[in-house]
């Protein structure tokens, strides 16, 4: 790799997503799907801070990027509408919205709502077992039922809860892949 294409100052995603980039630009299409594999594994599994999504944001919709068939937009959103249902608390969510500002990123905002209503289901089901985990949160030890606890002393999930999880994941990966973010 030549000094101009040379990034070390691009951590994990950000890393990915210029690769993305360089891949169309040197039209080479196995690494481009190879980073843009990385890049969906990065944003959808992990957990990240509004403060470090936002530079992603920035990355995909301010930068020359060619996404010519805007699969990488597309992921940034996805990824932060899964961050926002699944992980972040209600002021981490306030925090992203007011780091990206409607009138700075306005084709961020159009294509997220629009993946939004295309998921709403998918998003709700999300939803619903974020709060189920907060209020199991919530119980105190008195309150839980008998067996509730692991050894650790955490609350413990019970077969069907796993299986109802596991179940949600698949419809949320499902959706994903209809999407084409596979």
């Amino acid at each position: 790799m030549s000094k101009a294409h040379a990034r070390p100052d691009l951590d994990g995603a950000k890393f990915h997503l210029h690769m993305c980039a360089l891949a169309e630009e040197l039209e080479y299409a196995a690494l481009y799907a190879f980073a843009h594999r990385k890049l969906t594994d990065l944003l959808i599994a992990n957990i990240i801070v509004p403060e470090k999504f936002v530079s992603l944001v920035d990355a995909a919709f301010r930068t020359t990027l060619r996404d010519e068939e805007g699969w990488i937009k597309r992921l940034v959103v996805v990824a932060a509408l899964i961050q926002q249902t699944k992980h972040y608390t209600y002021k981490q969510q306030d925090a992203f919205r007011d780091m990206v500002k409607r009138d700075e990123y306005p084709a961020f905002w159009k294509m997220y709502s629009e993946v939004r209503e295309e998921n709403s289901h998918l998003l709700g089901l999300m939803g619903m077992a974020k709060e189920k985990r907060r209020e199991r949160t919530r119980l105190s030890a008195k309150e839980r039922p008998a067996g509730a606890t692991t050894m650790a002393g955490r609350v413990g999930k019970s077969r069907s809860e796993r299986k109802e999880e596991a179940r949600r994941t698949a419809a949320v990966i499902k959706g994903l892949e209809s999407m084409g973010l596979e």
